[in-house]
C-alpha cells in the first residue's frame, strides 16, 4: 500500500517550523510514507520565488520521493501569474498551493481568476489551506470551486479548523454542491464527517495529508489509518486519490 503525503512543509520558515528535506525523509523513512507533496515554507523574507526553487530542487534530487507544490502570493497580481508559470513550465512543479492566511487574502477573492484559470487550463489540482475564518472557511471554498468548476481544489484541514464544530455542516454542504472540491485530511477531528465523504459522496473525495511539521505527522497518519474503511479503501485515500489526481494532466497532454 504506497503511503502519499500531499501536504509536507519544508524550507525556513518566517513563523519558526524549519524544515530540512533530510529531517522529513528521515520521518517518512520511518513511517514507511513512500512519497510526500512538497509545501515551501513562508520564508523570513517573504520572497516565495526562492522557496519554490528549495522545493524544485529536493524533487530533482529525489524523484522518486517527491513532487512539488508551486506557492505564489495573489497579492503580487501579475508577477504571481508568472511565478506560477515558472513553477509548472520551469520548475517542473505539479500543483498550486494557495494559503490565504499567511499571505492575507479572501479564498472566494475574484483576483485569484488569472491563477485559477491557468490551473484549470492545465489540470493541475490547487490546494487550498482552508478553514481560516474571515479568509478561508468551507463557503469560500465553495464560492470559488463554483467560480471555477474546470478547477480541482483539495482544500485542506477538512475545509474547516472550527474545533467547536460549528462550520461542520457548512463543510459538508460544501463538499456536497461542489464536485470540485476534494478534502484533505490534517487537523480533521471528525472522522464521520471523512467517513460521510466516502460513504455519500464517494471514495476518490478524501486524500491523506500531514501539513507536518505544524501537525504530528504520525498522529496524521495514524488517524487515516484507523478510519473504519477497508483495506482498499484506506489504500485509496493514503495515496491513490493522489495519484489520480495528479495524473490528470498527463492524461489531458497524452
Amino acid at each position: 500500500m504506497p503511503v502519499i503525503d500531499a501536504h509536507a512543509y519544508i524550507g525556513d520558515s518566517l513563523f519558526g517550523q524549519d524544515r530540512t528535506v533530510e529531517a522529513l525523509l528521515v520521518e517518512m523513512d520511518r513511517l514507511g510514507i513512500e512519497k510526500a507533496g512538497l509545501c515551501p515554507n513562508k520564508p523570513p523574507g517573504y520572497a516565495l520565488g526562492p522557496a519554490n526553487r528549495l522545493v524544485a530542487q529536493a524533487v530533482r534530487q529525489h524523484p522518486d520521493r517527491f513532487f512539488g507544490w508551486v506557492r505564489v502570493d495573489p497579492w503580487q497580481a501579475e508577477r504571481a501569474l508568472d511565478e506560477m508559470k515558472a513553477g509548472f513550465e520551469e520548475l517542473g512543479l505539479s500543483g498550486l498551493l494557495l494559503h490565504p492566511y499567511e499571505e492575507l487574502f479572501q479564498a472566494s477573492s475574484r483576483m485569484l481568476d488569472p491563477l485559477l484559470s491557468f490551473a484549470g487550463q492545465l489540470k493541475v489540482p490547487v490546494m487550498v489551506e482552508a478553514g481560516y475564518a474571515l479568509l478561508s472557511h468551507p463557503l469560500d471554498i465553495a464560492e470559488v470551486a463554483h467560480l471555477h468548476p474546470e478547477t480541482t481544489f483539495i482544500a485542506t484541514h477538512g475545509l474547516q479548523l472550527d474545533d467547536a464544530g460549528f462550520a461542520l455542516t457548512d463543510a459538508e454542504l460544501a463538499m456536497r454542491e461542489c464536485p470540485n472540491i476534494v478534502m484533505e485530511t490534517s487537523g480533521m477531528y471528525a472522522p464521520d464527517t471523512m467517513l460521510n465523504v466516502v460513504n455519500t459522496l464517494g471514495l476518490e473525495r478524501l486524500i491523506f495529508g500531514s501539513h507536518s511539521p505544524w501537525l504530528n505527522l504520525e498522529f496524521e497518519l495514524e488517524r487515516v489509518q484507523r478510519m473504519k474503511l477497508t483495506d482498499a479503501q484506506i489504500a485509496a485515500v493514503l495515496g491513490e486519490n493522489l495519484l489520480g489526481l495528479l495524473q490528470r494532466k498527463l492524461q489531458e497532454e497524452t
